[in-house]
Formats: C-alpha cells, sequence, structure tokens
C-alpha cells in the first residue's frame, strides 16, 4: 500500500481508466482452489492444505480475491484493479510436474507470448474502462468472470455481512504491516 497515495494522485490527473492494478491468476484457481477460493481459519489466516496444486490454486484465487476488494476500496479514487488469468502456457513452471503430466500439459499447452497478450490486455487495452474495475479477464485478452464461488467470495461469503475478500485483504495488510 506505500504505493497507493501515488496512484491516486496520478488518477486524478490521467485519463479515466488508465491507471490500473492487475494481479496475477490462473486457470488452477478454477481448478483446484478450495471453494470461495481462499479457505480461512478461525483466526482469519488462510488454511494450509499440504496439497501444492490446491494451495497454489488459493494463493492465485487470493489475487482475484485482492483485485476486487482493491476495486471496491479504491474505485473512487479512479484506478482499475483487474485480475487475470494468462492461459495455459508451456513455462519452466512444467519442470516440478511428473514426466507424463509434463508431457500431456506441454502438448495442449501454449506459447509464453499468448500469456503476454492477455496481461498486456490488462494493463494497456483501451476495452478496459474504469467500470471493468473488479473484473476478470481470461487468455487471451477478453473479459470474464472468476469461477462463481470466487466471485461470490467477492461480495459475501462470511457471517456479518462481510465478503471473503474482505477478511483476506486484512489478513494481507496486517502480514504486510509487520513488514514495514
Amino acid at each position: 500500500m506505500e504505493l497507493l497515495p501515488l496512484l491516486q494522485n496520478t488518477a486524478a490527473v490521467e485519463p479515466e481508466g488508465t491507471v490500473r492494478v492487475t494481479w496475477a491468476s490462473s486457470v488452477i484457481s478454477d481448478l483446484a482452489a478450495p471453494k470461495y477460493g481462499v479457505e480461512l481459519g478461525s483466526d482469519g489466516s488462510p488454511k494450509v492444505h499440504d496439497k501444492p496444486t490446491v494451495d497454489y490454486g488459493q494463493s492465485k484465487a487470493g489475487n482475484v480475491l485482492l483485485s476486487s476488494e482493491f476495486a471496491r476500496r479504491y474505485k473512487s479514487d479512479g484506478i482499475v484493479s483487474v485480475a487475470w488469468n494468462p492461459g495455459n502456457l508451456r513455462t519452466d513452471l512444467l519442470r516440478h510436474f511428473h514426466p507424463v503430466e509434463r508431457f500431456i500439459t506441454w502438448s495442449l499447452a501454449h506459447d509464453v507470448i499468448r500469456g503476454a497478450h492477455t496481461e498486456l490486455y490488462a494493463g494497456w487495452s483501451s476495452d478496459i474502462a474504469a467500470e471493468h474495475t473488479g473484473s476478470y479477464i481470461k487468455p487471451w485478452g477478453r473479459l470474464s468472470q472468476p469461477r462463481s464461488d470466487i466471485e461470490t467470495a467477492c461480495v459475501g461469503g462470511l457471517e456479518g455481512g462481510r465478503s471473503v475478500a474482505e477478511a483476506f485483504w486484512d489478513w494481507c495488510e496486517t502480514q504486510a504491516k509487520a513488514h514495514l
């Protein structure tokens, strides 16, 4: 949040919809994240599942929640916040896969330049306007929605009317403050 004043000041003088924060998600948030994207424990911290795919999915869904919560909090400042899924790409991340999984995934994946198209679309496309803050962008630069329960978590999901996104944001802020 150290950059927030700079973003706010810039948004006040630049054309509407041009000051953006983008958040990297992944298809794994759709495939492996727990219900509502992030499963919060009784202390408000994300549950560690000790299953790398689930925990990675939760981290990528967490970025969708943070993007949505940032949009909710700072929309009136003119800052656009979007999350994006770069697509299934042939990257060095596949080195961690079992050889058979790696072969299958590599066969179905796309060149990394396609992921760059999605990221550039999120950050620079004139298609993204102020009213798109809080949106989700799927490959290769198309407005979409996240998984339905993750979308629900952006606006609700907890008792007392609080959203999972808001609770996760608050936990992240608490963690970050310890390092300032």
